[in-house]
C-alpha cells in the first residue's frame, strides 16, 4: 500500500498537483511502516510544498528529513530544498549556511550537481546581497531556485 500512495504521490508532484501529492506523502508518513518509503516521502514532500508556496512546512519537513536521513542523496536534496525555502521565507543566515554545508559535502566530488548547484546559488545570493540595500528585496523569481536553472550553464553566476 505504501509504495503504491509513494508512486501516486511521485506521479502527482510531476503532474504539479502538488495538493494532491502532498496527501499522498502524509498518509505514508503518518503510518511509519515501512522506513524506507517513508523517508523517500519526507523527502519528496518539501518539494510538493515549496511549489505550492508552503515554505514553512517545507522548511519544517526538510529539516525532520535530515534528522533521520543516512542516505547521502536524499541528505544533500534536502539540504538544497532546505536553502531554496529559507530564501523564499528570507531566511538569508540560515540559507547561506545550509548552502556552505552543502557545499562542504560534495566538496570532494566537485562534479556532483548539487555542489554546482549549491555554489551557484551560493554565489547569487551573495552577489545579490551586496547589489541590493536590503535582502529583503529578493524574492523567488529574482533568484533561479529551480533545478533546471541552477543547472543550466548559460545562467550565469
Amino acid at each position: 500500500m505504501e509504495i503504491f500512495l509513494k508512486d501516486q504521490g511521485n506521479d502527482f508532484l510531476q503532474q504539479k498537483d502538488f495538493g494532491r501529492a502532498i496527501e499522498c506523502y502524509t498518509k505514508i508518513i503518518n503510518t511509519e511502516e515501512d522506513e524506507a518509503v517513508m523517508l523517500v516521502c519526507y523527502s519528496n514532500r518539501p518539494n510538493a510544498y515549496f511549489e505550492k508556496g508552503m515554505y514553512t512546512e517545507s522548511i519544517a519537513d526538510a529539516r525532520a528529513c535530515l534528522k533521520i536521513c543516512d542516505d547521502p542523496r536524499l541528505t544533500k536534496k534536502n539540504m538544497m530544498r532546505l536553502a531554496r525555502a529559507s530564501i523564499c521565507m528570507n531566511q538569508f543566515e540560515t540559507a547561506v549556511s545550509t548552502l556552505k554545508d552543502l557545499i562542504k559535502c560534495c566538496q570532494h566530488h566537485n562534479k556532483d550537481p548539487y555542489f554546482k548547484r549549491s555554489k551557484k546559488l551560493l554565489y547569487q545570493l551573495q552577489f545579490y546581497s551586496s547589489k541590493r540595500p536590503s535582502l529583503q528585496s529578493i524574492t523567488k523569481e529574482s533568484l533561479p531556485l529551480n533545478r533546471a536553472a541552477l543547472s543550466d550553464p548559460a545562467v550565469e553566476y
